[in-house]
């Protein structure tokens, strides 16, 4: 089975590398690997350029690890490294894990499943599988992270594969387990493999806060760097060092600073990696199971839809009459009441707090006030600026439906519209929410700043939130009409030079259309500013705001009008159905 499997990785890699250059001589794809390569360009000959440059104006120059003692901290100690993967260890117990491992495609089921072969070896095939496609992210994470030391940078390479496949399989190791709970919720052997983990990292953790509460009755502490110090100090105990001791084996090749002391700490992040394989491969019957669930997902139609539908009552029925955009907005608010479950938002609320705390223990913030209303700011301008580009639930998506949309009676500008409306609705109510707790907690965030100001600055600013981002949906949708692959082909996240190159132009593009809708916005603005200043103050900046939004709507209004044509121009044989 092993040499089945690297024959079929050195087919797969060399039948890609084909494909891939072959398609270079259309301009699409061309001008996509021409933007990833200048990219890559900059990123690993530019920015070494930009440093050793900066070094040789100002010698003196203060590192950034001089300047923040608390990544000095944490880039030179692996013990809080590793209490950070404890807790993210512990953590992926108490939530529905779902591993890319066990992800089988439908040519692996068809080909290899009937196969004489164990379901072990098949979980094998995927670890191995899994390793090429890990190792190529981490080389393009060691060349974009900014080492001088070449030395530095093999060695970080190296040393990030091993965390990042010791995760994917330990993620793997969750869900079988899980998975075996259900199957046999009884067995002794399958609560010991669960409960045992599960119950050292939780007493390694509660050891670990009652330590550092311990520490912190006996001395206060008054900075971030004082917290991390005695993080550390109290990872030296027995109990706790003994728990942290996997995870710290993990993290510690991140920090060798010479070869010799790599091929130590590699050794031991080896033997962690073998004993999570060796884990792994004890679950036999979730191993089974996740096998059938695979056969029986792939075994239904290739139309049917992958998402999974629940029926709800709704409260809003569709009128006979009206505008054709309202029936686009109301197939989307079903489409996403029914498929989205907003529970599953709840897990991305811990990262939330963590982040504002982390930002608590920044020396200059002062308090979790003015930490929370950073986080909210930054949020913001997050939403408005790739809320447009992350969330796709419009014509970016139903493009796949090009044939049943060109049947309907519908103007092509009205379609446009109403794909756009909803997902706008969405980030805007989003971008609001946010933008409303850091317009309360702004004193917080600008306490030298007029209250009058602070008001009418986030008040203009979160009347101008529709506009900007309906000018970048607009943007987006007419990339998917005039360039419908490169679309399609970021939907389907393919990983080749050419489609990250796309990626970036969009990534780039959207925004600078959106800061060009903004130009009569910012003139209205200036003249209002000129004229009314004096009487108004501050607050002109809201009506002028709501002619800039006006503005911004009628340009979006415009811009739908003429993406009509390109609709009824686009063929349906130029969408390419990913397989």
């Amino acid at each position: 089975m092993l040499r089945a499997t690297f024959y079929i990785m050195a087919c797969s890699a060399k039948n890609r590398a084909r494909r891939q250059l072959a398609r270079l001589r259309e301009p699409r794809y061309l001008v996509g690997a021409l933007a990833g390569i200048a990219f890559f360009y900059y990123t690993i000959f530019g920015r070494q350029r930009l440093i050793r440059a900066a070094a040789a104006e100002n010698p003196n120059r203060r590192s950034f690890t001089d300047r923040f003692p608390v990544v000095a901290l944490v880039t030179t100690n692996p013990a809080v490294s590793g209490v950070a993967l404890l807790g993210m260890a512990a953590v992926s117990w108490l939530l529905p894990m779902s591993s890319s491992l066990l992800n089988f495609s439908r040519v692996e089921t068809e080909m290899l499943f009937p196969a004489p072969v164990m379901r072990r070896q098949l979980l094998v095939y995927r670890l191995l599988r899994s390793q090429l496609a890990v190792l190529i992210g981490t080389w393009l994470f060691a060349l974009i992270y900014p080492i001088t030391s070449v030395e530095a940078r093999v060695r970080s390479l190296f040393a990030v594969w091993l965390l990042l496949l010791s995760s994917d399989v330990y993620v793997a190791g969750v869900t079988l387990w899980q998975t075996e709970a259900r199957v046999r919720p009884r067995s002794i052997a399958v609560r010991l493999a669960k409960g045992i983990p599960l119950g050292l990292f939780i007493g390694g953790l509660a050891a670990l806060v009652f330590a550092v509460l311990t520490r912190a009755a006996e001395a206060p502490i008054a900075n971030a760097a004082d917290a991390l110090a005695v993080i550390a100090h109290a990872s030296q105990r027995r109990f706790i060092g003994l728990v942290l001791m996997p995870f710290v084996a993990l993290v510690r090749p991140m920090f060798a600073e010479s070869w010799r002391e790599f091929a130590v700490a590699a050794s031991g992040a080896l033997v962690v990696y073998v004993a999570l394989v060796c884990w792994v491969l004890l679950a036999e019957q979730a191993v089974d199971s996740v096998t059938e669930g695979t056969v029986e997902r792939l075994a239904q139609p290739k139309t049917a839809s992958p998402a999974r539908y629940r029926a709800r009552p709704m409260r809003w029925v569709l009128s006979t009459t009206g505008r054709a955009e309202t029936a686009f907005v109301w197939k989307n608010v079903l489409q996403t009441l029914r498929v989205v479950d907003w529970r599953a938002w709840l897990p991305w609320l811990a990262p939330l707090a963590t982040v504002t705390l982390v930002v608590t223990l920044i020396p200059r913030i002062r308090g979790l006030a003015q930490a929370a209303s950073i986080v909210a700011t930054f949020f913001t301008a997050f939403l408005a600026v790739m809320g447009p580009q992350i969330l796709r639930d419009d014509l970016r998506r139903d493009l796949l439906h090009l044939d049943v949309l060109k049947t309907w009676p519908v103007r092509a500008a009205a379609i446009i519209r109403g794909e756009i409306l909803w997902p706008a609705c969405m980030v805007t109510l989003l971008t609001w929410g946010s933008g409303t707790l850091a317009l309360v907690l702004s004193a917080e965030s600008f306490p030298g700043t007029d209250a009058h100001v602070r008001i009418a600055v986030g008040l203009s600013g979160l009347i101008l939130v529709p506009g900007i981002i309906l000018a970048q949906f607009t943007v987006q949708n007419a990339a998917a009409l005039l360039l419908p692959a490169w679309v399609l082909e970021a939907t389907d996240r393919r990983r080749s030079l050419d489609a990250i190159g796309q990626r970036l132009i969009m990534l780039v593009g959207t925004p600078l259309v959106a800061i060009v809708s903004l130009l009569p916005t910012g003139i209205i603005g200036g003249v209002c500013w000129v004229l009314f200043h004096q009487w108004l103050g501050p607050w002109v900046l809201i009506p002028a705001a709501v002619i800039g939004l006006i503005l911004m709507c009628v340009e979006v209004l415009t811009a739908t009008e003429l993406l009509g044509p390109a609709f009824d121009r686009l063929d349906i044989t130029s969408i390419e159905r990913a397989e």
